[in-house]
């Protein structure tokens, strides 16, 4: 069972969907996990792929929209902005503990590639999130964008500031593409198996774009650099063992210390882990017997 909520982020509202366990009865209070979604993601990219699965479990759990996307409010539209999220993964906590249904002590953070990036950061200052788990977490944003992503990344900072000018003389906002060029062969390689099939992205009306200024923001993230300050809260890393962004987990496994462990499928690339049932359905599996154990 499910039902469309909102709430409120920063003077911003929200949409999203929360779903409750088939036995879901008044007066029952469950575990929760709040799905966060990849960067330039909605709530339907992998969170509504997992949500139902992690409630078959017996979890209530909200998908949502970031600020500046999908059902959500916030200007100018496809803006990246992992602080805004922050603070949007923090509301969605709040969001939970008042809701009757919820156990508020034993809440966790689910998130998909860039959505791993932005649990870790939450986790380190919210303590009322009591656990994480990722899936393909994409972790260093920052090194995407000096390594090129996006082109010359100085250059990019430049392009970005003027076009925050522009914008503010009335402009509009200036975009880029989302998805690599075709041909890349970088870590965002398989993108477009993803986003450009109607079978897997079913985001109707879906922009391959990004804010520019995305960037300047972007380049300003990596919690690698501070995942070991996560602690005590317990992490689980699951990633395709031939992913191309794999070592993103092995180095946040390696940093993270005693608190987090670390759960590789054979065969599976990056966007695997998105919604083919052969490599989520373990994975969900695996990440309900790490909440039991956490939450």
């Amino acid at each position: 069972m499910s039902q469309t909520i909102h709430f409120d982020s920063d003077g911003r509202t929200l949409v999203g969907t929360l779903f409750l366990p088939e036995d879901h009865q008044d007066g029952r209070r469950h575990p929760a996990l709040v799905m966060l979604a990849p960067m330039g993601g909605y709530k339907e990219h992998a969170p509504y792929h997992y949500a139902p699965k992690f409630a078959q479990h017996g979890y209530a759990v909200l998908a949502f929209d970031y600020s500046f996307y999908g059902e959500s409010q916030g200007e100018p539209r496809t803006l990246e902005d992992p602080f805004a999220k922050l603070e949007d993964i923090r509301n969605a906590v709040t969001f939970l503990t008042l809701r009757q249904e919820v156990d508020a002590e034993r809440i966790g953070l689910w998130g998909v590639c860039a959505g791993g990036g932005y649990a870790f950061h939450a986790a380190i200052g919210d303590r009322r999130v009591k656990a994480v788990g990722t899936a393909s977490a994409m972790i260093d944003l920052a090194g995407m964008v000096t390594g090129g992503h996006g082109g010359d990344w100085r250059a990019l900072m430049a392009a970005a500031g003027a076009a925050r000018t522009a914008y503010a003389r009335g402009e509009k906002a200036q975009v880029v593409p989302f998805l690599p060029p075709i041909g890349d062969d970088g870590p965002w390689r398989n993108a477009r198996s993803f986003y450009t099939d109607p079978e897997r992205n079913r985001v109707q009306g879906w922009k391959d774009q990004n804010v520019i200024w995305s960037y300047d923001k972007l380049v300003h993230w990596n919690p690698n650099e501070y995942v070991h300050m996560v602690a005590p809260t317990p992490i689980l890393l699951c990633a395709g063992r031939d992913a191309e962004t794999v070592q993103q987990s092995l180095t946040a496994h390696e940093r993270g210390g005693d608190n987090t462990e670390l759960f590789l499928l054979d065969g599976a690339l990056h966007f695997d882990l998105y919604d083919q049932d052969r490599y989520t359905d373990p994975v969900v599996t695996r990440a309900a017997e790490f909440f039991a154990r956490n939450l």
